[in-house]
Order: structure tokens, then sequence, then C-alpha cells
């Protein structure tokens, strides 16, 4: 069993696409999507192993994106998890308020189409997922 990658937005042509990326983009991980909070705690909660990564919107049902961080940094058991927002907001109050809360990154959502978000992501993929060894990645963290 590997670590996956989580994608929270609640936008189904979204996380179709945030799929087909990661696929097209050869990512050596299992891909999980969820559209809320409270599905991504659940989904936490039934994983053998920790997300490499989690990727969260800001914009969601229920709880936002910055509510959801804050669960995730004052968790014991979660607050290691890197997250990394992905949004349309670009203006730099909400960039701060992001990384303030916690985010590792705040990336920009493409707003031109799947040829920038698998640019993108093929640059995600060679620092987050090669270059940055997380600590979930490593054989002998037992916290999970």
């Amino acid at each position: 069993m590997k670590n996956a990658i989580i994608y929270v937005d609640d936008d189904p042509d979204q996380l179709f696409l945030y799929k087909t990326v990661s696929h097209h983009c050869k990512l050596p991980y299992p891909v999980e999507t969820v559209t809320t909070g409270k599905a991504l705690f659940a989904l936490l909660d039934g994983l053998a192993l920790p997300p490499i990564v989690i990727f969260l919107d800001i914009f969601l049902p229920e709880q936002d994106g910055f509510q959801i961080l804050a669960a995730i940094r004052s968790s014991p058991r979660y607050q290691h998890i890197p997250v990394i927002m992905l949004s349309v907001a670009e203006d730099s109050g909400t960039v701060e308020r992001a990384y303030l809360a916690g985010a590792n990154a705040y990336l920009v959502k493409p707003s031109n189409g799947a040829e920038a978000m698998i640019t993108m992501m093929q640059q995600i993929r060679a620092y987050w997922l090669t270059y940055n060894l997380s600590i979930n990645q490593l054989e002998s963290w037992t916290y999970w």
C-alpha cells in the first residue's frame, strides 16, 4: 500500500481534471478525491498510511479551506501532513492568511485549461513528490 495524494474540492469538474492530470503526469501515488472537510477526515481516519500531500481548495461548502486547515494543524495525528492550498483567489490577503494558518504552499488554479494544469502538476511532482522528502515518506515514521 502507498501513501495517497488527496484533492479536496467541491467542483466535480476540477476533481476530474486533477485525477486526469495526475494520471497523465504519472504521479507515483494513488489519488483520492473528496468534496468536504467531513469527507476528508473520514478518509484520513480510514487510511492505513498518511497521505503524501493534501491539495485543499479554499471555497468549500460547510467548512472553508481555512477551517479545514486549522483542524488539520490542531490535530496531533494530522498536523505533519503537507497541505497545499489550491484556489482561484490571488489576492495577497488570502495568500497571507493561508500561510499564517499553516499551509505549506499556495498555488493559484490555472484558468487556461488542462495544459496549464499539466505544467503545474509536473512542477509539483518535481519538487513536492521527488525532491522534497516528506516525513510521510520515511519508512521509520511510525506515528500514523
